[in-house]
C-alpha cells in the first residue's frame, strides 16, 4: 500500500503538470524542449516507420526531382508576369509617370490598412505619392523607411480601405449625361449586414453630386487637385464599379482589388524623372533566399486528421514561425508553425486551416490571375488531393468561350504573408467559376509522408536553394 505521503507527492506533481499544460512557462518550455530534443532526435531517425517507406520516399524524391527544372522556369516566368501587370496597361494611366515596383511582405501589426511593401530604390519616392496594382488604385504611400543596404527600402502604404482614408473620385455620365462626383475611403458595412470571412468586401461613398446615381465605374478624380500634392499621377485610376442599395439612400463600390487578400505587387507612381530610370525587379533577386535542410522526426503528427510534423532545427538555424517549407525545387509543401530552439513544427498543405495566398494561371489566358486566401480543409485520403475553400472576392478574367462549371489552373503563392514570397509551385486543379461555398480540388506530386528531406527558408546561414 502506498504511503500517504508519497500519494500526496504524486497528486501535487500531478496537479502541477496539469497546470503547467494549461498555462506553460517559457523558461520551463525551453528547458523541457532542449533536455528532449538529442533523444526525439535519436527516435526521430530509427524510427521503423521510415525503413519500411523507404521505397514510397525513394519513388517520390524521384518525382520531385524530375519536375524541379521546369516548375522552376514556370515560377520565374509567372513572376515575372507578375510585375509586368502591376502595372497600368490603359496608355492613358501610363504617360507622365514612373513607376516603382514593390513586394508586398506583409500588415503592419497595429493596422490592416497599413501594407508593407519592399522597393528597390526609394530614391525620388516621397510621401502621399498614389500606389496602383494594374490598373486599380490601392492608396497612398504613408511612410518610407530607408534600407541599410541603399537605395532599397522599405515603403508603408495606407489602403483607400482605412476609414480615415479620403479620394476623390468621378462617374462618367452616360449618354452624354453629367459627370457625377464622389468621394471614396473607408469600407461601406450597412446595418445588418452579416460580417466575416464571406462577406463581401464594399468601399463606402461620400457625397455624390448627384442623389440620382444609379451606377458606373468610379475612377480616381480629384476635384480639387491642390489639396494632393500627387492628385494628376492618380488621376483615372479605377476604384470600382459603383453599386446602390436597394433602399435608394446609400451607394457603395465594388472594388477591382482584393484588398484584404490579393494585393502582391503594387506600383509606386512617381514624376518622371530621367536620372531615375524605372527598371523592373529581376525574377532571380526575388528569389534569392537561404534554405535549411531539415530531417521530419516522426512520421506525422499523432492526430490523424492533422497532416504536420516535426523536424529538427528551429531557432538556432535561423528557422522562424510561417517560413516556407519546400520539397525538391520550387514547390511549397507547407510552412513553419512554431518555432522553438532547436526544432520546429510544420504544418502542410494538407493540414486543416493551413492557410496560404494565392495566384492561379488560368488555361487559355496569358496573365496570372489572383485568387486571395485559400484555406485547407485536409487531405481526401481516397485520391491523394487537397482540398481548399476559397473566398471569392473580385471577379476572375476568363478566356473567351462557352460557359463552364471549372477552368484547370496552375497555382501558385501569393506575397504578404510572413517569410513567403510569391511564385512557389503549389500543385494543379481545377477553379470552380459558380457557386457561394467554392472548393478547389488541388493534385500534389506527393504526400508529406513521402518527403524524405525538406528545405525551410531562414533568415541567415542557411544553404542554397535546393
Amino acid at each position: 500500500m502506498t504511503p500517504p505521503r508519497n500519494r500526496l507527492a504524486r497528486l501535487l506533481l500531478w496537479s502541477g503538470l496539469v497546470l503547467f499544460s494549461l498555462r506553460p512557462l517559457a523558461a520551463v518550455d525551453r528547458a523541457v524542449e532542449t533536455l528532449a530534443a538529442p533523444l526525439r532526435a535519436v527516435t526521430g531517425l530509427a524510427s521503423p516507420l521510415k525503413l519500411l517507406r523507404r521505397r514510397e520516399v525513394a519513388a517520390a524524391e524521384t518525382r520531385l526531382a524530375a519536375s524541379a527544372a521546369a516548375e522552376a522556369e514556370e515560377s520565374l516566368r509567372l513572376l515575372l508576369d507578375l510585375v509586368r501587370y502591376a502595372r497600368p496597361t490603359e496608355p492613358a494611366l501610363v504617360e507622365g509617370r514612373r513607376f516603382v515596383h514593390g513586394e508586398v511582405l506583409g500588415r503592419v501589426a497595429e493596422s490592416a490598412d497599413r501594407l508593407r511593401a519592399r522597393v528597390r530604390d526609394v530614391r525620388g519616392l516621397a510621401v502621399g505619392m498614389p500606389v496602383a496594382s494594374g490598373n486599380a488604385y490601392a492608396g497612398r504611400v504613408a511612410e518610407i523607411a530607408p534600407d541599410p543596404r541603399p537605395p532599397g527600402g522599405i515603403v508603408l502604404v495606407d489602403l483607400v480601405t482605412a476609414r480615415s482614408f479620403h479620394v476623390g473620385a468621378r462617374v462618367a455620365g452616360a449618354a452624354g449625361g453629367e459627370d457625377v462626383f464622389l468621394t471614396v475611403g473607408g469600407l461601406d458595412v450597412p446595418p445588418g449586414r452579416p460580417g466575416g470571412e464571406e462577406a463581401a468586401v464594399r468601399l463606402a461613398v461620400h457625397h455624390p453630386s448627384d442623389r440620382e446615381l444609379a451606377g458606373g465605374i468610379a475612377r480616381v478624380h480629384e476635384l480639387f487637385a491642390d489639396a494632393e500634392p500627387f492628385a494628376a499621377l492618380a488621376a483615372g485610376f479605377v476604384l470600382g464599379a459603383v453599386r446602390r442599395d436597394p433602399s435608394g439612400a446609400r451607394w457603395s463600390i465594388e472594388p477591382a482589388l482584393d484588398y484584404k487578400d490579393g494585393l502582391f505587387w503594387v506600383v509606386i507612381l512617381a514624376p518622371p524623372d530621367p536620372a531615375l530610370p524605372a527598371r523592373e525587379p529581376v525574377a532571380e533577386e526575388i528569389f534569392a533566399a537561404e534554405w535549411a535542410r531539415a530531417t521530419p522526426l516522426a512520421v506525422g503528427d499523432a492526430s490523424p486528421w492533422r497532416e504536420a510534423v516535426r523536424i529538427a532545427g528551429g531557432r538556432a538555424r535561423g528557422m522562424e514561425a510561417g517560413a516556407a517549407v519546400t520539397a525538391r525545387g520550387r514547390r511549397l509543401v507547407g510552412r513553419v508553425a512554431r518555432a522553438g530552439p532547436w526544432t520546429a513544427d510544420v504544418s502542410f498543405l494538407g493540414d486543416p486551416g493551413f492557410s496560404v495566398v494565392a495566384v492561379a494561371r488560368l488555361e487559355g489566358l496569358a496573365a496570372p490571375q489572383v485568387l486571395g486566401r485559400l484555406v485547407s480543409l485536409g487531405r481526401d485520403r481516397r485520391d491523394g488531393t487537397v482540398l481548399f475553400r476559397w473566398v471569392k472576392r473580385v471577379e476572375l478574367a476568363l478566356p473567351a468561350g462557352e460557359a463552364r462549371a471549372a477552368i484547370p489552373a496552375r497555382l501558385y503563392t501569393g506575397s504578404g504573408d510572413a517569410g513567403l514570397s510569391c511564385g512557389y509551385f503549389l500543385g494543379e486543379g481545377e477553379i470552380p467559376l459558380a457557386g457561394d461555398l467554392r472548393i478547389i480540388r488541388l493534385a500534389t506530386a506527393a504526400e508529406p509522408r513521402d518527403l524524405g528531406a525538406l528545405y525551410v527558408r531562414v533568415a541567415a546561414g542557411g544553404e542554397e536553394e535546393p
